[in-house]
């Protein structure tokens, strides 16, 4: 019986996040300087959800007041959580503002009984809403060391045994002005993983810099956002919204508002961004991935795409990285998903269809007349879509 319950908790919670695809900033709105001010600018930037570490239950109420009156909700991490997790869930539970509680950030192999611990004394509190963990990504095998696990499917694997409503991990793959090699790889292994267990995974977008992480521009936060999508991602989380306070390894600066407070034109950028992301996300909403591929370059752990969709006749690509495509189903419709897989430069896509059709995005492109064969421009990061017979 219990285990029953729990399996429809599960489909609820799932079911609950697959009515919108939300927008997360972590390190959102400082706890220090909480005010419904501050949530509603980070709402204006686009954001759903805002996370934070809380050193205190005062400190966590206080946030979720503040943010409720913006129309704002919370994840709660932090002090507070760790210490004292049945207890702060019993305490705030029944807050309009909450949208769940986070168990911590990329936990290794030795950390899951702590982690399994943590959700078992929420989950006792609460069991309403979800659970949030945070996973690493796939950097290459020196990475497996840090984790302590023999492959990256056996970490997704082990952290799946706690029944979340989701599967998160970060990567930031433009680094020094290119792509790491494995972020397509880890893309494919969580989606592997999300189609195993039947649970949504979560991805992120950088946009703070750091180290080897340039200033993001707006074609490299959609080449980030639109590959998640098109792969299956079911949230966008932003690392981050507030700068971090740098130290001796990570130079963190120019988030969207600095440690003072201030905007900063990344804020305008990521506005934008999210903008823009609103009017897409009704195509990917809970939508299925029937096959996910590349053309031109074919990155380490993934495949060609071959053969055509029904109503598709043709599909090339001319430009220098190619592009990821994506064919989507969502109820009874079916999509088309291209993606320049280049933030720097135009991918030209040659495409015929069956019969005379219109794309559904950009919002330009949906403008011109319809025609079964067309070639079209897509700008550097941008996503190409669609309707399929």
């Amino acid at each position: 019986m219990k285990h029953a319950i729990l399996l429809f908790t599960l489909w609820a919670a799932s079911a609950a996040l697959r009515a919108g695809i939300p927008i997360l900033g972590f390190w959102g709105v400082d706890p220090e300087n909480a005010t419904k001010a501050r949530y509603a600018e980070m709402r204006r930037a686009g954001f759903d959800i805002s996370m934070d570490g809380y050193k205190s239950l005062e400190q966590i109420v206080r946030a979720l007041d503040c943010a409720q009156a913006a129309g704002m909700k919370l994840l709660v991490a932090g002090d507070q959580l760790v210490l004292y997790p049945r207890e702060t869930a019993e305490a705030i539970r029944n807050h309009p503002a909450l949208f769940g509680y986070v168990l911590g950030d990329e936990p290794r192999m030795e950390d899951f009984e702590a982690y399994k611990k943590r959700f078992d004394d929420i989950r006792t509190a609460d069991p309403a809403h979800l659970c949030y963990q945070n996973l690493f990504p796939y950097y290459g095998d020196e990475l497996l060391e840090t984790i302590g696990a023999a492959s990256y499917e056996e970490y997704l694997r082990k952290f799946s045994e706690i029944p979340l409503p989701q599967i998160s991990f970060d990567f930031y793959p433009i680094w020094d002005y290119d792509i790491r090699p494995t972020w397509y790889y880890t893309l494919e292994a969580v989606r592997r993983e999300s189609l195993r267990t039947g649970v949504p995974f979560w991805a992120f977008v950088l946009s703070t810099p750091h180290v080897g992480y340039p200033q993001p521009t707006l074609e490299m936060l959609r080449l980030q956002i639109y590959s998640n999508l098109a792969y299956g991602a079911q949230a966008i989380q932003y690392f981050t919204f507030r700068t971090p306070p740098p130290d001796d390894t990570y130079d963190y600066h120019n988030g969207p508002i600095t440690l003072e407070g201030q905007k900063t034109e990344t804020y305008n950028i990521v506005r934008d961004m999210n903008r823009e992301l609103h009017e897409v996300i009704p195509f990917f909403d809970g939508c299925t991935v029937e096959r996910v591929g590349h053309l031109l370059e074919v990155p380490l752990g993934t495949e060609q795409f071959k053969g055509m969709p029904r109503g598709l006749r043709r599909l090339k690509v001319v430009g220098t990285r190619g592009a990821v495509v994506s064919v989507l189903r969502q109820g009874d419709k079916r999509y088309l998903a291209v993606v320049n897989k280049d933030f720097e430069t135009d991918l030209r896509v040659d495409i015929a269809f069956s019969s005379p059709r219109r794309p559904l995005w950009p919002k330009a492109f949906a403008k011109a007349p319809a025609a079964s064969s067309q070639s079209l421009t897509l700008s550097g990061g941008n996503l190409l879509i669609f309707e399929l017979d």
